[in-house]
Formats: C-alpha cells, structure tokens, sequence
C-alpha cells in the first residue's frame, strides 16, 4: 500500500498517537544519570559528615516507592481493562 491518495480512493489510515520507536534521546539519558549520581554523591557527603541524615526517613521514602507503585501500576491496569472493554 503507498501512501498517495488518488481520486477516488481511500486514503490511508491515519497513524494515532505518537510514533513509538526504541531510540532514546540521548541528552535525557545524559541528564537522568547526571541527576541520579548527583542525588547519590549528595546521601554519601551526608552520610560520611552525620549532617542530618536519618535513615529512618530514607527508609520511608523506599517503602512509600516500593508500595505506591505496584499499586499505581494495578489500578491503572484495572482502569484500562474496564474501559478498553466498553469503548
């Protein structure tokens, strides 16, 4: 199939929604890791100086991420089926 109309014909289907492809820009790559070590470097300095760091919130803080989540994930799943399956 081509994608030039002619008179007369169908024209193609439209493509919905962005085009999903693998390739990662690479200037958001370059920024999440610079971030990520940053916030590493950050809890480490803290760590090593005893400046407030209390691991106690940390804990928290991964817990809160560990349970959220999964949970975020299930109920947006549950929200896709029922609607998938009346629209």
């Amino acid at each position: 199939m081509t994608d030039i109309a002619l008179p007369g014909s169908i024209e193609p289907a439209q493509e919905r929604g962005p085009k999903l492809d693998h390739a990662t820009n690479p200037l958001q790559l370059i920024l999440f890791f610079g971030a990520l070590a940053a916030a590493v470097l950050f809890v480490a300095h803290m760590a090593a100086n005893g400046s407030g760091l209390q691991w106690s919130t940390v804990r928290n803080i991964a817990l809160a991420w560990a349970l959220t989540l999964p949970a975020a994930m299930s109920f947006s799943g549950v929200l896709y089926l029922i609607f998938s399956r009346l629209f």
